[in-house]
C-alpha cells in the first residue's frame, strides 16, 4: 500500500516536470534535464546557481516592477534568493514597492547607479493608460537620445518623455550602506549604460558567481570592452541572444559543480562559445 503511494506521488512528481516552479526540480537537481525540457540557457544557469548552495544573493541594477521579461522573477518566489532591486523612476518604483516591499528578503532601492553620488537628469516616458508597448516603462536613461530610438514603436514619444533628477549613487556605495560582503549574482539593464555599471563593480571583492547584463544598447566599442573587462578578471562569456551577455565565474565552475555541468550542456554544440573578448 505505500509503496503504491509512493509510485503515485513520484508519478504525479515526474508528471510537474514541465513546471518551471515544481517541486521536481528541487528533489532531482539535474541542470542537463532542466535545459532538455525548457531549452533555456539562462534559466538553466540560474537554475545551477540556484541548486548549487543554501542561499542565493544577487543585485538587480534596473528592475522596472519586475514584471515583464525580467529573468530572476520566478526563482525570487523561492525563499532561499534575497537581494537588492533598484529602479529610479518614482512610479515604476511604486510597483515594484507594492509587490516586493513587504519581503524581508529584498531591498529596494529608488536611486541609480552612477559613477559618482549625487543627482543627475533622468529622461523617462510618463505613466499612461494608453495602448503604448508593454515595455514603455523600460526605456528610462540618463540619455534623451536612447530614449529618442524608440519614437518608431511610439509615434507619440516626444510628447510622453519626462526630465527629473534622480538620486545616484556608485555601486560602492549601493554595497556599503546595505553592508553587502559577497554577492552571487548581479543582473544589469540600464538601457545603455551596462558598461559603466561594469566599470564601477569590484569584482575580487564581491565575486559573483554570475553577471547578466545587456549589451543590445551599447556601442561596438563597448560591447568589445565589456567583454575584455570580465575576461580580464576571470570570467567566461557567452551571447545568450540579441539582447543580453552572460559571464560565469572560473572559479565559480570549478567549486559549484551544478554551475560547472549547466555550463557544459548549454555551450557543448555552439560554434561561438566565447572565452575572450575577440568574437
Amino acid at each position: 500500500m505505500m509503496l503504491a503511494k509512493l509510485k503515485t506521488y513520484i508519478s504525479r512528481l515526474v508528471g510537474k516536470r514541465s513546471d518551471k516552479q515544481s517541486k521536481f526540480w528541487n528533489i532531482f537537481k539535474s541542470p542537463s534535464l532542466r535545459y532538455k525540457i525548457f531549452k533555456d540557457k539562462l534559466d538553466t544557469l540560474l537554475y545551477s546557481l540556484s541548486i548549487s548552495q543554501a542561499h542565493i544573493f544577487f543585485i538587480q541594477v534596473g528592475s522596472n516592477d519586475s514584471s515583464y521579461g525580467d529573468p530572476l522573477r520566478s526563482f525570487m518566489l523561492d525563499e532561499r534568493w534575497c537581494g537588492i532591486m533598484i529602479e529610479p523612476v518614482d512610479y515604476v518604483f511604486k510597483r515594484l514597492s507594492s509587490k516586493y516591499g513587504d519581503y524581508g528578503r529584498f531591498k529596494l532601492e529608488n536611486v541609480a547607479i552612477a559613477e559618482v553620488n549625487g543627482f543627475k537628469e533622468f529622461y523617462y516616458v510618463e505613466e499612461t493608460d494608453s495602448s503604448l508597448p508593454v515595455w514603455y516603462d523600460q526605456i528610462g536613461s540618463f540619455s534623451l537620445s536612447h530614449v529618442l530610438k524608440h519614437i518608431d514603436f511610439i509615434p507619440e514619444l516626444e510628447q510622453l518623455i519626462r526630465k527629473t533628477q534622480v538620486e545616484c549613487i556608485t555601486f560602492e556605495e549601493l554595497c556599503n550602506r546595505n553592508s553587502v560582503r559577497t554577492v552571487d549574482l548581479i543582473h544589469i539593464d540600464t538601457e545603455g549604460f551596462d558598461y559603466e555599471v561594469l566599470k564601477m563593480i569590484d569584482v575580487d571583492r564581491f565575486q559573483p558567481s554570475l553577471i547578466l547584463y545587456e549589451h543590445k544598447h551599447l556601442s561596438d566599442s563597448d560591447r568589445i570592452s565589456a567583454r575584455s573587462l570580465l575576461s580580464a578578471r576571470g570570467y567566461q562569456l557567452l551571447q545568450l541572444n540579441s539582447m543580453d551577455t552572460v559571464a560565469v565565474s572560473v572559479k565559480a565552475l570549478e567549486n559549484r559543480k551544478p554551475l560547472k555541468w549547466a555550463w557544459k550542456v548549454i555551450t557543448k554544440n555552439l560554434s561561438y562559445h566565447q572565452n575572450s573578448a575577440s568574437n
